[in-house]
């Protein structure tokens, strides 16, 4: 039992080190707290929904499309997010990312136009796809030996942002009016561009676009096609292809649950619209305190074995959603629901690992621009049931999504921490 104890503090100490060590801490607090904005900050758009709709007269279709708009553009911004962190440094795309996110910002509280509304949610949904590859590759290259938890760590500042931030949006909006629960995010915008600008190295240099060894535009075209070609060999590896399809069926499940939860507890399960509200918090908060915990576990004992046990110990509480009711019981269901928010961090890390380091950015994105796509239908095929009076039946099937994505990762190559030391976090 002490050698256990021993071993364990051994541990801590270890990750502690790697975690705080050698400028590493900067990296990772600025990196989290711009996820906390940047995941945040999507969710306090449906906090305001009902206030732009009446203002602007629109039906819940159009309003909820504003929506889908911000999520389509995040999905399209990976991929060109990916190639410009290749082709300069993750510093400079995640700097522009939130000057980006400052500028929408600025637009929707400046101006009192739908034309101008859309496309500033547009621009938002653009900034904070920048955000994502960046993020995930940084923190990778810094933190070698336990990037699982380092990412895990960063997703539970976006959880605890999808928590705080749209609940700050309901208390400002009914007293100062909903752009006034924008206007609050843009000094922090500015701290975090400065601070990232500060603590994220510089890891690589601009990259020209002019041949630098003298070669003819043939040599430049076939060397294009083979950069084209090994980036399609690297992204249908066996290992990259069932952690993507994980990974999307785990997003399918996290937009068909942040989107329709809280609906279908005051619909099919007679819950007060402020109860469904924070039972969605919850889940949000439980995933926030998770993350790190999965991540740790993940660098220990593997991350394909976690994903499968996460996913696989969720198939039954979507299940029971469909049979059970009262505060309580859906209460601890959405508690132990909220542990599915550990997926992502270990599926992230796993396939930046995995990828060649010379098309790791735009392989990431490439994986990420096609996992979004692919998971946001979850709002859409919940609501088509939803609609069809087909709502219980929707979490059965969600349950059925979860036990196949189990399935998957317990058929993933694992990998073992890296042996590569980590580099300083300086300059």
């Amino acid at each position: 039992m002490i050698a256990l104890v021993s071993s364990w503090k051994s541990s801590l100490l270890e990750t502690l080190a790697e975690l705080c060590g050698g400028g590493r801490g900067r990296v990772l607090t600025f990196i989290a707290s711009g996820w906390l904005f940047v995941f945040g900050m999507r969710f306090v758009f449906p906090a305001v929904l009902p206030y732009f709709s009446v203002e602007f007269g629109l039906s819940n279709a159009l309003a909820g499309s504003i929506i889908t708009a911000i999520w389509v553009s995040y999905a399209v911004a990976q991929l060109p997010a990916g190639l410009l962190s290749d082709y300069f440094n993750e510093r400079s795309v995640l700097v522009t990312s939130m000057v980006a996110s400052f500028a929408s910002v600025c637009l929707v509280v400046a101006f009192h136009s739908l034309a101008v509304f859309v496309a500033a949610s547009i621009l938002f949904g653009l900034g904070t796809g920048l955000y994502g590859p960046p993020r995930v590759i940084a923190l990778s290259n810094v933190f070698a030996r336990h990037d699982s938890t380092a990412i895990a760590l960063t997703f539970a500042a976006g959880s605890v942002g999808s928590a705080a931030l749209p609940f700050v949006a309901g208390i400002i909006s009914p007293q100062f009016g909903w752009r006034a629960a924008f206007s609050f995010a843009l000094p922090v915008y500015v701290l975090l561009a400065i601070g990232l600008w500060w603590a994220v190295p510089h890891e690589t240099v601009d990259a020209g676009v002019v041949s630098a060894d003298g070669g003819t535009p043939s040599d430049e075209r076939r060397g294009r096609r083979a950069a084209v070609a090994h980036l399609v060999d690297a992204v249908s590896d066996r290992a990259i292809v069932i952690a993507w399809a994980g990974i999307a069926m785990s997003l399918f499940i996290f937009q068909a649950i942040t989107s329709f939860l809280p609906t279908y507890l005051v619909v099919a399960k007679d819950l007060p619209e402020s109860t469904a509200a924070t039972m969605l918090s919850v889940f949000f908060l439980s995933g926030a305190i998770c993350q790190p915990v999965a991540g740790a576990l993940a660098d220990r004992y593997g991350q394909g074995t976690i994903l499968a046990s996460i996913a696989g110990a969720t198939v039954l509480p979507l299940l029971a959603l469909a049979f059970v009711g009262g505060v309580g019981p859906l209460l601890l269901l959405s508690t132990v629901l909220g542990t599915r928010l550990g997926l992502g961090p270990i599926n992230n890390a796993y396939i930046v690992s995995a990828l060649p380091a010379d098309v790791q950015g735009a392989g990431y994105g490439l994986v990420r621009t096609l996992h979004i796509v692919v998971g946001s239908t979850g709002a859409v095929f919940v609501g088509f049931l939803a609609d069809s009076g087909f709502f219980d039946e929707a979490f059965i099937v969600l349950a059925a999504v979860s036990g196949a994505a189990a399935l998957l990762y317990t058929q993933l190559p694992e990998q073992r921490p890296s042996a590569r030391s980590a580099p300083p976090a300086t300059d």
